[in-house]
């Protein structure tokens, strides 16, 4: 989003700067938005975006609220974390074996392209 402030000058023309981009836009009109219409509808766009996101955050939420609630109340809780934890664990897991795996690659690679630029620049000599 573009901050921008009004300067008026003594003509009754407005000074407007738009802050992190230095640019200067007269406007001839008081009233008239600093915003053009196509600013307005991304806004708007983008704004109506982010109250879906929201909707969905917090449909997401209650229903995650309401299950745990389920699960207090059938005395489930206990099994219930402990299968949870152990979810998390085996993620976890299975998250550091990948970390390790990709580094090692990610070195293998670059050994191969350091081998083939050195072979190519000893060609070269």
């Amino acid at each position: 989003m573009i901050l921008a402030i009004s300067h008026w000058s003594g003509d009754g023309r407005a000074l407007v700067a738009a802050l992190g981009t230095g640019l200067v836009h007269p406007v001839d009109e008081p009233h008239r938005s600093v915003f053009h219409h196509a600013d307005a509808r991304a806004v708007k766009t983008l704004k109506k975006d982010e109250n879906t996101a929201i909707d969905a955050f917090q449909q997401a939420l209650s229903e995650t609220l309401d299950a745990l609630q389920q699960v207090r109340a059938a005395n489930q809780d206990t099994p219930f974390f402990r299968r949870i934890l152990g979810n998390a664990q085996d993620i976890k897991r299975h998250s550091e074996a990948f970390t390790w795996k990709s580094e090692a690659a990610s070195r293998i690679s670059f050994l191969i392209f350091l081998v083939g630029f050195d072979i190519s620049v000893a060609s070269v000599f």
